[in-house]
């Protein structure tokens, strides 16, 4: 065997190594890539768990929640900033799956969930005045995107009612 010969040799070797890598490198970027998915749609929910388990965890920070929802006038001053500081929040914690989902990190089934209940507190007038008020704390995509949003009709009378034990499975609907 020549030298010519044991070069030829080296250079596919080399080159069948440099392919390993290469398919080596595509797995791992894939897998990183899930990870950050992964990561981002658990940060978001950690964040929308933290604001729900303030009103989950105390009677009155939950009777703050309803009766905000259903009407913000009737609250004290210190609860209207409660109320307000918990819809900011909210409105936090939507704003960073918002950023996620332009991202391409959070799937379009974490996602639909978001959106459900974006557009059900949306339905409230307590929180869509919020909202007007304090918008402009949040980038300007997720400003035009919140005003894209059609808000449902409040659920939160029959949310009341239901916890209530007034509500008997009406939906509103005559069909």
């Amino acid at each position: 065997m020549n030298w010519d010969a044991i070069g030829a040799v080296g250079e596919v070797v080399g080159a069948a190594g440099v392919i390993v890598t290469l398919i080596y490198l595509a797995i791992q970027i894939r897998q990183n890539s899930d990870s950050v998915q992964s990561a981002a749609a658990q940060s978001v929910l950690v964040l929308l768990n933290e604001t729900i388990s303030i009103g989950a965890t105390s009677p009155s920070n939950a009777r703050i929640v309803l009766a905000g929802q259903n009407d913000f006038d009737s609250l004290e001053t210190d609860e209207k900033l409660q109320f307000t500081l918990i819809m900011i929040s909210f409105f936090r914690s939507f704003d960073l799956a918002y950023q996620h989902r332009r991202n391409g990190l959070i799937t379009d089934s974490v996602w639909k969930g978001h959106y459900a209940q974006i557009r059900s507190l949306l339905g409230s007038e307590s929180v869509r005045r919020i909202w007007d008020v304090r918008q402009n704390i949040f980038s300007e995509e997720f400003q035009q995107f919140i005003e894209s949003i059609e808000a449902p009709a409040s659920d939160v009378p029959r949310l009341l009612s239901m916890l209530l034990g007034t509500d008997h499975g009406e939906t509103g609907n005559d069909a």
